[in-house]
């Protein structure tokens, strides 16, 4: 599946995904081991990650993730655009990647002191 997201430079966001089999009923996650998404810019070096090793990644019920973007991971960043994919790993050794896109960084223009 192909996906498109958008963020905000040094904000922090979160988005909910359902995944869903071809017939429409949920994904089964009940024997994942872990999730992972790379993001990757022109420079071809790992720009974002997210992971269910590190809470980034929740699996909640039903086929769902939350994934959450702490603004630590995104500020100063100068990047624009990057590829990404989401990979699943079941405890029976499976790899599966689940949804590739792009992701635009929107830069701000207000900067906040942290």
């Amino acid at each position: 599946m192909k996906l498109s997201i958008r963020l905000k430079r040094g904000d922090d966001e979160s988005r909910l995904l359902t995944l869903c089999n071809q017939d429409g009923s949920p994904f089964d996650l009940s024997d994942l081991e872990r999730a992972d998404l790379h993001a990757v810019a022109k420079s071809k070096e790992i720009v974002l990650s997210l992971s269910t090793t590190d809470k980034s990644i929740e699996i909640l019920e039903q086929g769902q993730m939350l994934l959450t973007i702490h603004h630590s991971l995104t500020e100063n960043q100068q990047w624009k655009i990057a590829d990404y994919d989401l990979q699943l790993k079941f405890t029976d050794g499976r790899i599966k990647t689940i949804i590739e896109g792009q992701i635009t960084l929107v830069h701000d223009v207000t900067k906040l002191e942290r």
